[in-house]
């Protein structure tokens, strides 16, 4: 699956991103919420979204709204 990561801590994109690929992911990790908004636009490819609720730019919660926006039924995110 292909996941991108969003969290303003590199540590923890670093475990978090470590521990999914390990498992089998492709994950594409960002401290910024609209450097990961403008890649999720860009990559039809990305089936999942997990973001922290504190970012830079963005609230967590509008990185989620505006994620919701992209996703169809063409096109579904699974956002965490």
């Amino acid at each position: 699956m292909n996941v991108v990561l969003v969290d303003p801590s590199r540590t923890v994109l670093k475990i978090v991103t470590g521990l999914l690929e390990a498992r089998g992911h492709d994950v594409r990790a960002f401290t910024e919420a609209q450097a990961a908004l403008d890649y999720l636009k860009s990559d039809r490819t990305v089936e999942a979204l997990i973001t922290s609720a504190e970012l830079t730019s963005l609230s967590g919660m509008e990185l989620c709204r505006r994620t919701r926006q992209l996703a169809s039924r063409g096109r579904p995110i699974y956002v965490i």
